[in-house]
């Protein structure tokens, strides 16, 4: 039988095991925060989310459970057929927080030191949003998304609280939420060509 001096190492142990498992995670999330470009993109959160954002889908689901794996079937597909624009998007946001982060850095030395950094970082950023905003806007069919990422662009200009937009990921969440909702519709479609051709018999 284990004394009680063994039994506390082994708690203490545990303890300093559950703390630095939250300080990875605390660093993970800082890590992707900067780089969202090394983010795996996770199913199961898709999933869950689209059934957050599309009430018709989380019914079907409710009353059929099994009607899930479709739905990760759809998302799966969507999330492979925009593989592109999604390293086009954690680019993008990549570079900008990473700039941002940097003059927000410079800033701390004085305005001319941030002004500085600005004349380097801001054509790299540009240089890599225009060109994704136009195939982004072509391959989802979302038109109105560059007046969308124009507007938050202009918000970002604002001192100090314009890093809060730069640090969101505005490029990656508006194309993750466009694909949730593209693999709903396709669900959804599939649920009611199966319903016709039930009524069809």
């Amino acid at each position: 039988m284990e004394d009680l001096g063994e039994l506390v190492k082994k708690d203490q142990r545990a303890e300093l095991a559950k703390k630095a498992g939250s300080g990875a995670g605390i660093v993970r999330k800082i890590y992707h925060g900067l780089a969202p470009i090394f983010e795996k993109e996770d199913l199961d959160y898709h999933v869950d989310s689209l059934l957050k954002e599309h009430k018709d889908v989380k019914r079907a689901v409710a009353d059929n459970p099994y009607l899930r794996r479709d739905v990760q079937r759809y998302m799966e597909q969507t999330i492979q057929e925009y593989k592109w624009a999604i390293y086009g998007a954690k680019t993008v946001d990549s570079i900008d927080a990473v700039a941002t982060a940097i003059e927000l850095g410079a800033g701390l030395l004085g305005p001319q030191a941030e002004a500085g950094v600005k004349v380097v970082t801001e054509p790299i950023e540009w240089m890599t949003k225009i060109p994704y905003v136009t195939y982004y806007a072509v391959k989802s069919g979302d038109w109105f998304s560059p007046v969308y990422f124009t507007a938050a662009e202009a918000l970002s200009l604002v001192p100090y609280a314009g890093a809060i937009v730069d640090f969101k990921h505005i490029y990656l969440n508006r194309l993750r939420k466009r694909m949730r909702k593209k693999a709903a519709e396709g669900f959804l479609e599939n649920i009611i060509k199966k319903q016709v051709k039930l009524a069809g018999r």
